[in-house]
């Protein structure tokens, strides 16, 4: 069931003042050098701009979520755009991992911008979230699809992380990290849910698993 047009009103009026502030920090920066040392300067611009960039991807990807008529929806190699992220995973971390693929068909109907958002998030969730990413399996069988990372660490089942509502965990003055996390897993949900599937977190001892599900239907 659509989410109220009222709450991606909110969500974007949440997000614009600490967008905003973050930008005025920058200019300020450049206008004032002399408070922080050039290599400070540097390292505190780009950690700015990459916060900047990933709320506004995630402005983007939410409304579109929301409003089926920015949806371009077609058929696409699921396989394709798992091995393209994997790749991407296994140049930026140190420590290998396995990738097992299972199935013969993965062609199906796809949001691309949609999907490719998805997969980056849980590929940045289970590497920052984790000890250690140690596997990741991709599954076809029967119509549907699965994505399940295997990683090294205990997720609480009663934490933000597992519940995933959406703005449960935004307030109009306060947007954390781990807010934002939450709020970037309940789009991903979203996203899978649009393809027919779902988002689950399981954990057992020290280990868990992220997965995503969806359907292989026809454009």
């Amino acid at each position: 069931m659509p989410l109220d047009p009222k709450n991606i009103q909110k969500f974007v009026h949440d997000t614009a003042k600490p967008i905003r502030n973050m930008r005025d920090c920058l200019e300020f920066m450049e206008t004032n050098p002399e408070i922080l040392s050039e290599e400070r300067r540097k390292d505190f611009k780009e950690s700015l701009e990459h916060v900047i960039m990933a709320l506004d991807d995630l402005n983007a990807a939410y409304a579109t979520c929301e409003i089926p008529e920015l949806h371009k929806w077609e058929n696409a190699d699921w396989k394709g755009l798992v091995d393209k992220h994997v790749a991407a995973l296994a140049g930026k971390i140190s420590l290998p991992f396995d990738y097992k693929i299972t199935g013969d068909s993965f062609i199906g109907r796809c949001e691309k911008k949609l999907a490719e958002y998805a997969l980056e998030n849980m590929g940045w969730f289970a590497t920052h979230y984790s000890n250690r990413l140690m596997g990741i399996e991709l599954a076809s069988n029967s119509g549907d699809a699965r994505l399940t990372y295997h990683i090294e660490t205990a997720i609480e089942p009663g934490s933000d992380f597992v519940q995933v509502k959406p703005f449960a965990a935004l307030s109009e003055t306060s947007l954390t990290l781990k807010n934002n996390t939450a709020l970037v897993l309940s789009t991903v949900r979203k996203i899978m849910e649009l393809h027919g599937g779902a988002f689950s977190i399981r954990s057992k001892g020290s280990n868990s698993t992220l997965q995503l599900s969806w359907m292989l239907t026809p454009n």
